[in-house]
């Protein structure tokens, strides 16, 4: 009897660790927010709030992640949790693919005469309603990953960026912390 209760306790407490652990990396638990649809519309209750300058976007993260920069104007954002950043830039743009072309052309050359970033995928998603270009890079000086989404809308680009210190490789939990986040993503007029 007294096994079997041990073995109950165990179990109940191995499953609050899990949660918590869940809530602390961004990925809520079973039937609290994204299903592997990763709809837009969902709502992470339990994630905080943040908002652009004049209601250009507004997104929403886990509640550990703490702001650690932010632009005098606004225009860029900085927010982390223990080794984990999220970032958002936005700078105007002519289109999407000029902005990527010059930032591809800037990073050929950035490190021992080696590309400062190297692309390992690319695919066309949507953020907010907005077609977007989505990258999971490793920082070659850095020697981390990250994922980058960048959106068009009304003449900026916003670059979105989760960044995974002291990964070199990135796990279905990373992409979904990411996804998770720019599901949450909606833009101002």
């Amino acid at each position: 009897m007294r096994k079997t209760l041990a073995v109950i306790v165990a179990l109940l407490l191995l499953s609050v660790i899990i949660v918590g652990v869940k809530r602390q990396r961004g990925t809520p638990p079973s039937g609290e927010g994204a299903s592997s649809s990763g709809s837009s519309s969902e709502v992470f209750v339990s994630w905080q709030p943040v908002n652009g300058p004049g209601h250009a976007w507004s997104l929403k993260l886990p509640s550990a992640f703490s702001l650690t920069f932010k632009s005098e104007t606004g225009d860029s954002v900085r927010y982390e949790q223990d080794r984990t950043t999220f970032e958002l830039v936005t700078e105007n743009a002519p289109s999407l693919k000029e902005y990527l072309s010059v930032i591809d052309g800037e990073r050929k050359t950035g490190y021992e005469g080696q590309p400062s970033v190297t692309i390992r995928k690319e695919a066309a998603v949507s953020v907010g309603g907005h077609a977007a270009s989505e990258r999971e890079i490793l920082l070659n000086a850095a020697g981390f990953s990250a994922l980058e989404t960048y959106v068009f809308v009304n003449g900026n680009v916003y670059q979105f960026s989760t960044l995974f210190t002291g990964k070199d490789v990135l796990n279905d939990e990373d992409r979904t912390l990411h996804r998770n986040i720019l599901s949450t993503v909606t833009f101002g007029s």
